[in-house]
């Protein structure tokens, strides 16, 4: 085997042994969660009663697909296309960072529509309350109009509660499958009421000027952002575009030059560097708030 070779079967066992990493310390920390769980609750059931079902948070996330696009790009340009080394390292760089970046912007598209159906749900509950309703019945209203996926989280968490499951934990347990802010809100603001009482729609009005608020916020964060992906595409399309340019104009010397060994590494540490500024400009333009 040359170096390239032995360089490229580097760089892939590196990338797949980074996926299998990231996927163990996931499966890790679920297990530690799951354990805990299972050693307080332990404590409350019977002796014999079934363990808890594994809850699967929302959204569910695939932090690993990035860097398996990794190893299949770059395997597939080096040994089915035949690109060079240098190549086929930038070019499964660049497409293993836009499968992150697309996993994200995709799981963030889920958290956006829990939240706009929750507070929907919200204002449907509040008026069902305000018509003399009791609390189940309101949670049976909003069901009626509710969409996936909120719906079935919604009807677990009504299912829960009529199979003699308490409130506080059947709210405790949709708080720990959705484990976003606005349903930390909603269920312990529905928690504190069934301990201590009061009026309920003031509250639940409350929490969804609340949650309403929160979506709006994000939704600025997402449209300021937007402006900085179309920049950083376009750029992309213009580095491209001109290499296309060149290549129509003078066919022979570029390809010559890009085949050639300090062409090969000079092309493909522009994509990687491409895909550095894509990854950077990702993390910039997701705030935490």
């Amino acid at each position: 085997m040359t170096a390239i070779e032995i360089f490229f079967f580097l760089f892939a066992a590196g990338s797949a042994g980074v996926a299998f990493y990231f996927w163990r310390r996931a499966r890790l920390m679920r297990l530690c969660l799951e354990r805990l769980d299972s050693s307080i609750t332990s404590t409350v059931e019977p002796v014999g009663q079934a363990s808890a079902p594994r809850i699967k948070p929302f959204p569910r996330r695939y932090r690993w697909a990035g860097f398996v696009a990794v190893d299949l790009a770059a395997a597939v340009l080096y040994f089915l296309i035949g690109v060079p080394v240098p190549f086929a390292v930038g070019g499964g760089l660049l497409i293993g960072v836009l499968t992150a970046v697309v996993e994200s912007l995709m799981a963030g598209r889920r958290v956006a529509a829990m939240e706009v159906q929750l507070a929907d749900s919200i204002d449907l509950m509040v008026g069902a309350l305000q018509a003399g309703t009791a609390l189940l019945k309101a949670f049976d209203a909003a069901l009626a109009e509710a969409r996936p996926p909120f719906k079935g989280e919604l009807q677990e968490l009504i299912g829960r509660i009529r199979l003699g499951e308490s409130p506080q934990g059947a709210l405790s347990n949709l708080a720990a499958r959705v484990p976003l802010e606005t349903f930390r809100l909603f269920c312990v603001s529905l928690t504190v009421h069934w301990e201590t009482g009061g009026a309920l729609s003031p509250m639940l009005i409350g929490v969804a000027r609340s949650i309403r608020d929160r979506i709006e916020t994000a939704r600025r964060v997402r449209a300021q952002s937007v402006e900085v992906h179309v920049s950083v595409a376009v750029v992309l399309l213009i580095c491209y575009a001109l290499g296309v340019i060149m290549y129509n104009a003078n066919p022979d010397q570029l390809t010559e030059f890009l085949l050639s060994p300090i062409g090969s590494y000079i092309g493909g540490g522009v994509i990687a560097l491409q895909a550095v500024g894509v990854f950077w400009v990702a993390m910039l333009s997701s705030p935490k708030y």
